[in-house]
């Protein structure tokens, strides 16, 4: 393999070796695994998510959704448009797979083998606009213009 040596001053310059700072991100799911944790035995979902700066730029995050934090499950789900089979209990890996949305993310320390990097904290659940009842047919609400035909 032929490649061009850098230092490591020049690799951590390059932006994808840093990490983002702490702040919300656009997101998508690249890929999604039904996995048994290692630590409690339960079922998870190990998600693999590329993160969006505002510039473009992207880094790659993995993430673990377990029943043991419901709420960021919840929210996952959510955020993905994926709440009716939430709502059933029932939620499978490749059901996330291709889903976008909006992340919090953080910055884990340095620790060990491992270097500084970002974690996804919660899901963002964007609300979005409700069909309006004008009589009894739904208009979607940025639809609704008052034009008469």
């Amino acid at each position: 393999m032929r490649f061009t040596p850098k230092s490591e001053e020049e690799l951590k310059k390059e932006s994808n070796f840093s990490v983002f700072p702490k702040g919300e991100y656009d997101f998508e799911i690249r890929t999604a695994t039904d996995k048994i944790s290692k630590n409690s035995g339960a079922e998870m979902i190990e998600l693999n998510v590329d993160i969006f700066a505002p510039d473009g730029s992207k880094r790659g995050v993995f993430d673990y959704l377990l029943e043991s934090a419901l709420w960021k499950l919840h929210h996952c789900a959510q955020a993905c448009g994926l709440e009716a089979e939430y709502d059933k209990g029932q939620l499978e890996a490749w059901m996330f797979e291709g889903k976008t949305g909006r992340c919090k993310v953080a910055v884990s320390p340095a620790s060990g083998d491992w270097p500084e990097r970002n974690k996804i904290v919660d899901y963002i659940v964007i609300e979005q606009p409700i069909a309006k009842t004008h009589g009894k047919k739904p208009v979607m609400a940025d639809l609704d213009d008052d034009i008469p035909f």
